[in-house]
This record gives C-alpha cells, structure tokens and sequence, in this order.
C-alpha cells in the first residue's frame, strides 16, 4: 500500500478542507484497491465491469469515454479483463469494433466487487445518518459538477 500525507503533520494545511478531502480520497481509494485486490481487481477494472454489465455489448470507444481513458489504457484495460477471464470480445456491429460482455466469471467477480463496495460502506460510513450521508453526496456531487464545468 502507498502512503499519503498524514494531515495531522501538515501544519496551517491540515485544516484546508480542500486538503482533507483530497487526502480521505486518496486514502479511500487506497482501501478499495486494497478490498478488491483479492478478487483480482483495481478500481478501474471494477468500474469497467460495472459499466459493461450496464451496457452489454459496448464496445471499446464507449467504455472508455465513460472512464475518462485513451484509446491504448482501455485496451490494455479490456486485454486484462479478457485475460483475467472477466469479459469477451465478441463481434461488434462492423469489423472494426468489439462487442464486449460479461462472462460467466465477470458477472460472479463484479458480484464480489459489489459485496466489498457494501462491506466498506458499512464499515466507514455505518455510523452515519441518512441526513449526514445526504450531506455526503450533496458534497461529492458538486464536486462532479465544478469538474465537468
């Protein structure tokens, strides 16, 4: 595991709230490679899955728009996930592209993946309320939508 600043030794930064955000980020992303390491899993390939099982039959150019990715990271991102056994490549709808789908292993690790995204929401964020989790997501939210603009 990678370590990250400790905020608490960042002097006048510790109490930036743009610093702690961007530090609890990084340190939960860290506990979620950590979670989905065992299933064979990064969080891009978790969220490629997700994707794929959400869009059967994608081809590569649509999934790596939806990731954020060029042209050659999704394809090394869609060759590990071939070769892990997670998704084929199939025909697309000319003889250019793929069709990519779940295989039988994919659909069972993205299941897996699933699980681990609950049991860690249980284990962090458990003791908040409805309200405060509203609060949580009105907060993640805006920060998708300063990004987009």
């Amino acid at each position: 595991m990678r370590s990250f600043p400790k905020v608490v030794e960042l002097g006048r930064m510790r109490d930036q709230r743009s610093v702690k955000l961007a530090v609890a980020s990084y340190a939960f992303m860290e506990l979620c490679a950590t979670r989905l390491a065992s299933l064979n899993l990064t969080l891009s390939r978790s969220l490629a899955l997700a994707y794929v099982d959400a869009h059967p039959g994608c081809d590569q150019i649509s999934l790596g728009k939806a990731m954020g990715m060029n042209r050659g990271s999704t394809m090394q991102l869609v060759d590990n996930l071939e070769r892990s056994g997670f998704v084929s490549r199939e025909a697309g709808l000319d003889r250019r592209s793929n069709a990519l789908q779940l295989t039988k292993a994919g659909r069972k690790v993205f299941e897996r993946a699933l699980e681990v995204d609950a049991a860690i929401f249980s284990s962090i964020f458990a003791r908040l309320s409805d309200r405060e989790w509203k609060v949580v997501t009105k907060v993640v939210d805006a920060i998708f939508e300063a990004e987009a603009e």
